[in-house]
């Protein structure tokens, strides 16, 4: 068995409800909390590209010496 390398992107669409004294603290809060930490979220969907696949040339299973020190 070989072992390959996926480059790929994920993203979501949501939504998530803050409040603050102004839309640049909201900003602000949004950008500095983690997303668990910031309340109400509502997640639209999910999306997942597959961008390219690559096999890992450089994979140590398939190079073993046996009198090197790992």
């Amino acid at each position: 068995m070989r072992k390959f390398i996926i480059d790929m992107t994920m993203s979501y669409d949501f939504q998530v409800t803050i409040e603050a004294e102004s839309e640049e603290a909201a900003k602000a809060k949004f950008t500095n909390t983690p997303l668990e930490q910031l309340g109400s979220y509502k997640f639209g969907s999910f999306y997942k590209t597959f961008r390219g696949i690559k096999l890992d040339e450089f994979d140590p299973r398939f190079y073993k010496d046996e009198d090197k020190v790992r």
